[in-house]
């Protein structure tokens, strides 16, 4: 803006002078006067971060994670989540935060919710909280599960956090597709004889 006073006149004119919301506005070129007193007529931006959390990564990656791109401790992270492979009273008991998920019915109250969130690459705001964060992670993973394989689920006698404890399991032990069938297959004969898993996976969790 090279005269002030020639676009404090304008904004005057438009009767947007008072009305200016404090916030971040993007204007793209060509940047003029009118432009500008358009952009900033409306609802400033809110800016957004892109976040990636790789297949593979524990609850202890993603606070990790979380903790180096700026959005808390991972003890807050841990608070929310409950501290991974250690049983605690009521691991997430604030589970108002998560909302209304199927998927976390079943899920033992004394367990993190290791495995619930999904990997993905994700848009979220700047200003997000935590708890922002996390429920776009769980509420991916819940899009996920489809009627038919609730219902697969079911059965097999199963349930969904045993499938999502499992499925983390064979994804650290198995990197092929085709091989996990017949590892999950090894590992279910085991957990239903009895025996334990004998998986290298679970040991170094």
């Amino acid at each position: 803006i090279r005269s002030s006073w020639v676009f404090r006149r304008a904004a005057a004119v438009a009767g947007i002078d008072t009305k200016i919301q404090v916030g971040e506005y993007m204007i793209e070129r060509p940047i003029t006067i009118s432009r500008i007193i358009e952009v900033l007529s409306g609802a400033p931006a809110r800016a957004e971060k892109t976040i990636t959390i790789i297949p593979g990564w524990s609850i202890r990656d993603v606070a990790t994670y979380l903790e180096k791109e700026g959005w808390g401790k991972a003890e807050d992270v841990f608070a929310l989540t409950g501290t991974p492979a250690k049983l605690q009273n009521d691991a997430t008991g604030a589970r108002a935060w998560w909302g209304e998920s199927k998927l976390l019915t079943d899920k033992p109250r004394n367990v993190s919710i290791e495995g619930y969130l999904a990997p993905d690459t994700y848009q979220v705001f700047a200003d997000a909280t935590l708890t922002d964060i996390l429920g776009k992670l769980i509420d991916e993973r819940e899009k996920q599960f489809t009627g038919e394989m609730y219902a697969a689920i079911v059965r097999a006698k199963r349930t969904p956090h045993e499938i999502l404890t499992m499925a983390s399991f064979v994804e650290m032990e198995v990197r092929r597709p085709e091989d996990r069938t017949k590892v999950a297959d090894i590992f279910w004969r085991r957990v239903d004889a009895g025996w334990g898993l004998q998986a290298d996976s679970s040991v170094h969790y």
